[in-house]
């Protein structure tokens, strides 16, 4: 692996006196150790530092170099410290969240596209799905996603409320499903997180993370999902087949 990648993976911390103290100096990975001795794979997205004269092109005439520099995705083995191989998407580069698939195509996307591409970086479909975070295989094969709908169908809800949800779309592209979580949520009497006597905030559903159950378990189905919302701190248990929040924690 070239230096520079694996410096700027394992850098030191660049945080804060507030976060420092918080997790006492710790600069988050510094290393993977699997206890069956396998070897232990990374992929990781960032964005490509352009040549110099491009990068000071790009400042005088946006004022923004991240949203411009070209984006990779790498697998990097963290034992020999190689990356072993890498996509290049093409279709936005500010990439949320991905997914290796086992025939080595990428699953990602942006929060405005979706994009599958094979092992070699060819495009094979992309569709402005409006999902973001997780994409995750179900128990069918197909995947779910974090996903947002705007303007919102909530009564007594400013306009600019983004209402987020999950949907299931096929390995194809195709949408089988997508649901706004917020009538589950008041019919399990949870009314009182979406209409707040605090502070306002538009994202107040977003979403984070999207996990299938794939077995069944004491307190869960195979089929339901475990949905994360970053904004109020909640996890909750969602059951797709009948629309409904099972449990909740915030």
């Amino acid at each position: 692996m070239p230096a520079d990648v694996w410096q700027w993976f394992f850098r030191p911390p660049v945080y804060g006196p507030a976060r420092e103290k918080r997790f006492h100096g710790r600069s988050g990975l510094t290393g993977v150790t699997r206890r069956d001795g396998k070897a232990g794979y990374l992929v990781v997205a960032r964005n490509v530092p352009l040549p110099e004269k491009d990068v000071a092109e790009l400042v005088s005439r946006t004022d923004s170099i991240l949203g411009h520099m070209p984006l990779v995705v790498e697998i990097i083995d963290l034992h020999r410290r190689k990356i072993v191989h890498s996509w290049k998407p093409v279709s936005d580069s500010r990439l949320s969240r991905f997914n290796v698939l086992p025939d080595g195509s990428l699953l990602g996307g942006s929060g405005r596209v979706t994009f599958r591409m094979d092992a070699c970086s060819n495009v094979v479909w992309e569709q402005p799905l409006r999902a973001h975070h997780s994409y995750e295989r179900g128990v069918d094969g197909d995947f779910w996603s974090a996903w947002y709908t705007s303007p919102n169908t909530l009564p007594h809800m400013n306009p600019d409320f983004v209402e987020d949800g999950v949907i299931k779309f096929s390995p194809a592209g195709e949408v089988l499903s997508q649901v706004a979580l917020s009538s589950a949520l008041m019919r399990a009497g949870h009314r009182h997180l979406l209409y707040r006597t605090t502070r306002y905030s538009a994202s107040l559903l977003q979403m984070n993370d999207v996990e299938p159950v794939l077995q069944d378990g004491p307190f869960w189905r195979r089929g339901d999902l475990f949905v994360s919302l970053r904004t109020i701190s909640v996890v909750l248990l969602y059951r797709p087949a009948t629309d409904e929040v099972l449990w909740l924690q915030a």
